[in-house]
């Protein structure tokens, strides 16, 4: 049975990958869709897949590295659907190179659209949540877990992010809001970010065989479960809490088996 049939969900960064999948996950269990990316012809795909599951979607494109991008897209969404019962967010940038070799501009876009987008787009939907008992649901990294070499502006952007989501689902308590907070971390997943990313040296990073990649079905699907029951963090596959433990307590010696993320291309 759908357990989402008339909630309001803005997905942020839905135009592909992760995003583009749990647009369709949302919609099987009757979540209506405000789907929010720069790429409109992905969004237009994505509304007509959740459509065929008989829920409303809106597509609505913004840049949310931009602060006021991304509060006009939090606006029209809560327009358009009267309200928000949920927001997860998905956006992110990522780089891939040395940090002496990273332009400064590359550095800060990243940190722009997978932090300072996050903490802009859930600002402005935060008043929507308060006033309808919501949630956020946002897409994690094991990269702010763990450190990974050639990614330190998204390793940096993760880390800030559960930081200022950690710290604001502590606030919530304080002052009993309604609004829950959770986090769906994964490892590497199979989606176009890998092919697209913006690589300093022109090679792309290495990212594990196929058996070792998860579907973005497989975090959408995580996603939709902390919205119905939220969780405050949840780490998705069997070797990422592992990778996870080893990063933790070996210490240095973790560092050493990290650092092999050869190119590729």
């Amino acid at each position: 049975m759908a357990e989402l049939i008339g909630r309001r969900v803005l997905i942020a960064g839905a135009s592909s990958g992760i995003g583009f999948a749990a647009a369709e996950a949302f919609a099987r269990e009757g979540a209506d869709l405000a789907l929010v990316a720069r790429g409109r012809s992905g969004l237009r795909a994505a509304a007509d897949r959740a459509r065929s599951h008989g829920v409303a979607a809106h597509v609505i494109t913004a840049d949310l590295g931009v602060r006021e991008q991304a509060e006009a897209a939090v606006e029209s969404a809560a327009r358009a659907m009267d309200g928000l019962d949920v927001l997860v967010w998905n956006a992110g940038a990522m780089v891939y190179g040395q940090f002496p070799d990273v332009p400064p501009g590359a550095f800060e876009r990243t940190m722009e659209v997978t932090f300072g987008g996050a903490v802009d787009t859930v600002r402005a939907a935060l008043p929507h949540l308060e006033a309808s008992a919501g949630t956020i649901v946002a897409t994690g990294s094991t990269m702010c877990k763990v450190p990974l070499a050639g990614f330190s502006s998204y390793a940096a952007a993760k880390h800030a992010l559960r930081g200022f989501l950690g710290s604001l689902r502590i606030e919530l308590l304080e002052r009993k809001s309604p609004v829950s907070v959770s986090m769906v971390h994964a490892g590497p997943v199979d989606t176009p970010l890998w092919d697209h990313v913006d690589s300093i040296t022109g090679h792309l990073p290495r990212n594990p065989p196929p058996p070792a990649l998860y579907s973005p079905e497989t975090i959408a699907a995580a996603l939709v479960a902390c919205a119905i029951r939220p969780r405050a963090e949840v780490t998705i596959g069997g070797e990422s809490p592992i990778t996870e433990v080893l990063g933790a307590v070996a210490g240095w010696r973790a560092d050493h088996g990290l650092h092999g993320s050869a190119p590729r291309g």
